[in-house]
């Protein structure tokens, strides 16, 4: 993955590991990051698997469930609170 540094995204992508992250107006900056990615296959293997493991850890589905689950319990937790 190659994109802007703007947003969300930085949270998503970490910078030379799960792919590269380049300033907002920087057309050449996208450009040279493709290309050297391009260039390098064990690079572009490394940063492949990395964000794989990412995506496992951080984004699974029990992992997802689970911060729901602990959100909607503070979340009664609380209200009960306030009505109580």
């Amino acid at each position: 993955v190659v994109a802007r540094a703007v947003g969300g995204i930085p949270e998503l992508v970490e910078d030379g590991v799960t792919g590269r992250l380049v300033e907002e107006r920087s057309p050449e900056a996208m450009a040279e990051a493709v290309l050297a990615i391009l260039r390098d296959d064990g690079l572009a293997a490394s940063m492949a698997a990395a964000s794989a493991r990412r995506v496992r850890q951080q984004f699974s589905v029990e992992r997802m469930t689970s911060a729901y689950r602990t959100l909607y319990s503070e979340l009664l937790a609380a209200g009960a609170r306030v009505i109580g």
